[in-house]
């Protein structure tokens, strides 16, 4: 394996963890925020599992079906991981709303737990990550750095929300933070 198919197997493992983490967390507090950052985190498998085999096939050699090398599907894996999360914006803000429609009171403990752990981690690996890119360009490996910053921005974002939550009693908070940080 060469240096950015082990980092794309490094991120791909370490967002599955963070996946379990996140839905347990979810499940355990019942906050739809914290539920609709696992779901996204199980996206982000999808996809890291998608890099992680885009990169073995732009790392072959150019052959008679593809003279100029197969570079070009990490250039379509990019595009794949814009569909897939575009996609699953929609289905957690339609969530959402549904729960600001019905409220339901949460605990927001785990929750907070969780999402530190989230951004732990994708601040660990994005930094693993563009340490391998600096010396072995890879935009598949790109696109998976902004992602795993983004999602450590949102983690950072929804501690302050639950955190908000637990202080004001307000659950209400939960779904718009869900829509917030979609």
């Amino acid at each position: 394996m060469n240096p950015v198919q082990r980092a794309a197997t490094v991120s791909l493992v370490a967002t599955t963890v963070v996946v379990c983490a996140k839905l347990a967390g979810g499940i355990a507090t019942g906050s739809i925020s914290v539920l609709s950052e696992g779901l996204q985190s199980f996206v982000d498998v999808l996809i890291a599992f998608g890099v992680v085999q885009t990169i073995r096939v732009a790392s072959r050699p150019p052959d008679d079906s593809h003279p100029y090398g197969h570079g070009k599907a990490e250039v379509l894996m990019s595009a794949l991981q814009m569909l897939l999360i575009t996609g699953t914006a929609g289905f957690i803000i339609a969530q959402a709303v549904h729960r600001i429609i019905e409220p339901q009171t949460i605990t927001v403990d785990w929750g907070i737990a969780a999402m530190a752990f989230s951004a732990a981690v994708n601040l660990g690996v994005s930094g693993h990550l563009a340490s391998v890119v600096r010396k072995h360009p890879s935009p598949a490996l790109q696109g998976e750095i902004l992602h795993l910053r983004s999602d450590t921005v949102t983690a950072f974002g929804l501690i302050l929300g639950l955190i908000a939550v637990k202080l004001t009693n307000w659950s209400i908070l939960d779904p718009i933070l869900a829509i917030g940080f979609t």
